[in-house]
């Protein structure tokens, strides 16, 4: 018959197990609710800490490259004008991707659910001095694999609508460190 000590330490150790599992399975969402913190509080430096820039930036340059492709059709393979445009417009986005993927443009991505031109409401603003504060974005996440995180935002004012639109991807870059390195454009 094991003795006390072996009981407890079984029980002791089983525990240490299942907080270690829990906290590397609910990881990706803590590092979403620190992306989140950070973007409010308008902390560049934590907020950066969570964010793979490159990777962003590729993630935007493949999907831009791919509706270049799929409206104009692949510059190798459309002849005459519609291959040119496409050259043009595949050239052009890349250096616009680079200046859009930014802290603050990221941040105010976080804290909108999406990008919309500065002041842009659904509703007018009442006439007042001080516009209305935005209602913050409901994030909806889905857990796709061990390793890839997408949250959605959803429109506050309709809660049970389900995730569409512009989707962060947050992928596992350690034990239970994970870093926004993609965004998944609307449809």
């Amino acid at each position: 018959m094991p003795s006390t000590a072996a009981k407890t330490a079984a029980t002791l150790a089983a525990t240490a197990l299942i907080a270690v599992g829990g906290y590397w399975w609910g990881s990706p969402y803590l590092a979403l609710r620190d992306l989140q913190q950070a973007a409010q509080a308008q902390d560049a430096t934590r907020f950066n800490a969570g964010v793979d820039y490159p990777a962003l930036r590729a993630s935007l340059k493949e999907q831009t490259g791919q509706r270049v492709s799929d409206a104009l059709g692949s510059p190798d393979n459309a002849g005459g004008l519609a291959g040119l445009g496409a050259r043009l417009a595949q050239g052009m986005a890349s250096p616009v991707i680079d200046g859009l993927v930014r802290p603050d443009v990221v941040m105010r991505v976080l804290q909108e659910g999406g990008l919309r031109p500065r002041g842009a409401h659904a509703e007018p603003a009442p006439a007042t001095d001080t516009p209305p504060p935005a209602a913050a974005p409901r994030w909806t996440a889905v857990r796709e694999d061990a390793n890839t995180l997408v949250a959605y935002a959803a429109d506050p004012q309709q809660p049970n609508t389900a995730p569409q639109g512009l989707g962060l991807v947050l992928r596992r870059t350690g034990f239970a460190d994970w870093k926004l390195a993609a965004v998944r454009l609307p449809r």
